[in-house]
């Protein structure tokens, strides 16, 4: 983007492509900034919104863009029922300013770890030489960021703790741990690009997740806001070990014992939480 009374100035053609623009009827530029010349218009955007329309009545033109419905739907309801997904960084207090604005007390917000989540089980299922169906009751506690915790002693892996069948305690504090918490930006410095893929897939098993019972002795991991549990402050999106014990009703697994550097590790993504709070405290 460019300034738009600097066009001419900073690049001629610039000003035909401008044109272009203005001339389709479908786009609107309101303006036009300078910006570093290896800016990339989704990486480096500050935000961005998506728009998805339902309709209940069949219009030519909107027909690409729009999910027909022919039922009469009660929008007010609807947005009272849903449950909000938020996976984009920072996912979890933007959860959190969502949820503050939805002015709904009974609408469940996540943030997004199931990402996170999966990549913790493939690193344990390689480490034991063992498929990665056999790793369960993975939790990523706390932020979705480097701080993460992505617990590998209650983790199990076929039914017995990941950490103990590893029995590796360098390698999940000095490999593990930090190849985790680092692999998405691991991920875009090998291929260029986000890992959108994965981290679509992962979107839709949280929602599988909360929408079907999850197996005896197992749980799945998200970020909702904290009731208290594990000394967690209240109202911060944090992730923790879930379960859905019917359809759409999802609840912290109590009673986890942590041992001394779990905690640790806790107090710092909560730390940082609190810390993100406060940053955005404005906004909420």
């Amino acid at each position: 983007f460019f300034k738009q009374k600097t066009a001419y100035e900073i690049m001629p053609s610039l000003v035909g492509s401008e044109m272009c623009i203005r001339d389709s009827n479908d786009i609107v530029v309101k303006n036009l900034y300078h910006v570093i010349a290896d800016a990339h218009a989704r990486f480096d955007a500050i935000s961005r919104t998506y728009e998805y329309k339902i309709s209940t009545e069949k219009h030519s033109f909107d027909f690409p863009f729009t999910f027909y419905v022919k039922e009469n739907l009660n929008i007010d309801m609807m947005n009272k029922a849903a449950k909000i997904l938020v996976v984009g960084n920072p996912a979890n207090t933007d959860a959190l300013i969502g949820k503050q604005h939805a002015n709904n007390a009974s609408q469940q917000w996540f943030a997004m770890t199931a990402l996170d989540a999966n990549r913790a089980k493939a690193q344990l299922a390689l480490k034991a030489e063992t498929d990665i169906t056999s790793v369960t009751n993975m939790t990523i506690w706390g932020n979705h960021s480097p701080t993460m915790y992505p617990a590998p002693y209650n983790a199990k892996i076929n039914g017995t703790s990941a950490a103990e069948v590893i029995n590796d305690e360098k390698w999940i504090e000095n490999e593990y741990l930090p190849l985790v918490q680092q692999r998405g930006k691991a991920v875009i410095d090998a291929r260029g690009a986000s890992s959108a893929a994965s981290a679509a897939n992962a979107a839709i098993d949280t929602v599988k997740a909360v929408e079907n019972v999850t197996p005896e002795n197992d749980s799945f991991s998200a970020a909702i806001a904290s009731d208290g549990s594990y000394g967690v402050p209240e109202g911060l999106i944090f992730g923790y070990p879930l379960r859905t014990t019917a359809p759409g009703k999802v609840e912290i697994i109590q009673g986890l014992e942590l041992n001394e550097f779990a905690k640790s590790r806790i107090e710092i993504t909560t730390q940082e939480l609190e810390e993100e709070k406060t940053a955005v405290k404005d906004l909420l």
